[in-house]
């Protein structure tokens, strides 16, 4: 899979025409819960954070929640972490006001 394929681009979120996610910040509008593995050597944790933190900075609602120990898709490999993942992420949603 080339960098440029659509699925690259799929699997690697919000890469889009050359932009990063945290180029896209200004066009977010939707709350963002952003769940990552403590241990994830493929998207580093900092990297992440550093993006809620400017999602925040800059107006938006973000929600990191970060899985103790656990590597890149943990949810496949860890039945517990990823069961409290998406159990996390039903909470989340559920608490969302939709206009």
């Amino acid at each position: 899979m080339g960098r440029n394929s659509r699925k690259a681009h799929l699997i690697g979120g919000l890469a889009m025409g050359g932009k990063t996610s945290s180029n896209l910040v200004e066009h977010i509008q939707a709350p963002v819960l952003l769940i990552h593995g403590e241990k994830d050597r493929t998207a580093p944790l900092e990297q992440v954070q550093r993006l809620c933190a400017k999602l925040r900075s800059a107006g938006k609602n973000c929600e990191l929640l970060i899985i103790p120990g656990a590597g890149h898709v943990f949810n496949f490999r860890d039945e517990e972490k990823g069961r409290n993942a998406l159990f996390y992420s039903i909470d989340y949603l559920s608490a969302i006001e939709y206009t």
